[in-house]
């Protein structure tokens, strides 16, 4: 279910408002170090949104601003953890947890040529309550200081421009430059600093020629580059043993192509 609600401050700036619950369903483990394991199943995690923001246009419509605030709180948070001994992933529920951030968004064309964007992103999570009951011990403990969200970088960011020549009678020239930014981030819920990715940069290029003229129709033609800078970072990775052998999965190397 959700409930939203909005104030049209004037006809350029919106302010909204909106509740959001979920869920995700529960399930049991394909995967287990032991037969007894199979039979014990990992629960529904449910998630309750809160959300505020801003949606605006200035200057003629020739900038959009849009910015948003969210607290996620869920409960019983599925959480992946890559068992060596059974070669896959086990899903266990940590108990509550909480997720709170912001997105910024620029959107702006000056004049007729140019189209330019910004976005902004940040993170902050924690484990409120993280359980875990010592197989030897049988004993239960709150190990929420020892664990960390995955795949949730601190900070984002990305922009671009793009610049469109006027038409001409081969079609209308186009030339676009992105650039993301990724700050670190956890692979495991369990830290291990070896596995950790850490922040990178990549540029990406595009020229387009639109519109070229063919027959009684018309066609696209794109140069791409992809990774400029042959950045080296690696998407994910698991530690097979627990002190010794690691493998990741790189991200792609540079790239160019046509289509």
């Amino acid at each position: 279910p959700m409930v939203v609600a909005s104030w049209q401050h004037n006809e350029d700036v919106n302010f909204y408002g909106k509740i959001v619950t979920g869920f995700k369903s529960g399930g049991f483990n394909g995967v287990a170090t032991a037969e007894s394991q199979f039979e014990v199943p990992f629960n529904p995690e449910t998630m309750t949104t809160y959300e505020v923001g801003m949606k605006s246009r200035w200057a003629d419509n020739s900038v959009q601003i849009n910015v948003a605030l969210f607290h996620n709180s869920y409960d019983d948070l599925q959480v992946n953890n890559f068992v060596p001994d059974a070669l896959g992933i086990i899903i266990t529920n940590a108990a509550e947890a909480t997720m709170y951030g912001g997105e910024l968004e620029v959107i702006a064309k000056p004049n007729e040529n140019w189209d330019l964007m910004f976005n902004a992103a940040f993170l902050d999570t924690e484990y409120d309550n993280y359980s875990k009951t010592d197989a030897t011990t049988g004993l239960t403990a709150d190990i929420s200081d020892q664990r960390e969200f995955q795949h949730s970088p601190e900070s984002q960011f990305s922009a671009s421009a793009k610049y469109t020549f006027a038409p001409t009678s081969l079609g209308v020239l186009s030339a676009r430059v992105d650039y993301s930014w990724t700050d670190d981030q956890f692979v495991r819920s369990e830290p291990q600093e070896s596995l950790n990715v850490e922040a990178y940069g990549i540029i990406n290029a595009r020229i387009t020629l639109n519109e070229m003229p063919v027959g009684n129709g018309s066609m696209m033609l794109s140069a791409w580059a992809k990774n400029l800078a042959d950045e080296e970072y690696w998407i994910n990775a698991i530690a097979l043993t627990p002190s010794a052998w690691n493998t990741a999965q790189w991200a792609d190397p540079r790239s160019y192509g046509v289509e």
